[in-house]
């Protein structure tokens, strides 16, 4: 993908994260709350992201990350950090925790992570 249709898929999912950002901008201090809320908001994002990958159009990992960085990017703001630092530090918490991932769930944490929606 370009970087314009990395923007354009970013601020396309950019709307499902409302209330994740609404319970982000309540925290005020970092801490072990905003550690747990930020956790949430990168499950969320790799789950929308890998959703779209799916269901819409299909994408690498490369752009899946990249989408993800841009997405958390707008998402999370460290006060008094410029973009690019962190651009940087989101972009090494997704390399750990999708390492974390492998290494505990292998290839399939995906699936472990987001089971799928059993039928009643």
């Amino acid at each position: 993908m370009t970087p314009e249709q990395i923007e354009i898929l970013t601020l396309e999912l950019f709307e499902q994260f409302e209330d994740l950002k609404i319970r982000l901008g309540r925290i005020g201090k970092f801490g072990p709350e905003a550690v747990k809320e930020s956790y949430d908001i990168i499950v969320e994002a790799i789950r929308v992201i890998e959703d779209y990958s799916e269901n819409v159009q299909q994408l690498t990992s490369e752009d899946k990350k990249a989408v993800a960085v841009k997405l958390l990017n707008e998402i999370i703001d460290i006060p008094w950090t410029p973009e690019f630092v962190e651009a940087s530090l989101i972009s090494w918490s997704i390399d750990l925790v999708v390492d974390v991932f492998n290494k505990v769930g292998g290839n399939a944490w995906l699936g472990m992570l987001f089971p799928a929606d059993e039928e009643e």
